[in-house]
């Protein structure tokens, strides 16, 4: 489990785009003595350099961070990602990651970033909304399909706008 959070680390600090090891441990929200055994792990391993005094990490250049294998209970959560998103694929619709955070009420949406980052099976693409360049939607596909963008018909829909889900701008 302990290599497993030491991935995550990895994988969130590339998502963030931050090696701040206060700000990585606060998003991925496992108890502060995992985190640590975690960071003492990956840099024994050599997957990244921790500097305790500045309390950042830095990542071997030879880790391919999308073959990090990940915890059980992301893969749990990874699993049912890919499942949902190939049900959906064979209707020819994606899921936004707004959507996705809200049918897996609770897990944080950088949970569901971690998991569709680790996927073999899964990429994202963005769409901006018509008209409104600030609002940028990421949507979640199976690979196969990613050059269909099916979420694209959620902006072309005529009918009802129920399936955009419009992110709060900041005030």
């Amino acid at each position: 489990m302990i290599d497993e959070i030491a991935n995550e680390l990895i994988v969130t600090s590339k998502i963030l785009g931050t090696n701040n090891v206060s700000e990585i441990g606060r998003q991925i929200g496992y108890r502060p003595v995992m985190i640590i055994n975690a960071l003492y792990r990956g840099s024994e391993s050599g997957k990244f350099v921790w500097n305790k005094k500045k309390d950042i990490i830095k990542i071997a250049e030879d880790v391919e961070v999308n073959s990090l294998s990940v915890s059980e209970g992301m893969s749990d959560l990874l699993e049912q990602i890919e499942v949902l998103t190939g049900y959906l694929n064979t209707e020819e619709k994606d899921m936004s990651y707004d959507e996705l955070e809200m049918l897996f009420a609770g897990v944080p949406q950088l949970h569901l970033k971690i998991a569709v980052w680790s996927s073999k099976k899964l990429t994202t693409y963005d769409i901006a909304q018509p008209g409104d360049k600030d609002s940028v939607y990421t949507f979640v596909t199976m690979k196969e399909n990613a050059e269909k963008q099916f979420g694209q018909k959620q902006f072309n829909a005529k009918k009802s706008k129920a399936s955009q889900i419009k992110k709060p701008k900041a005030e």
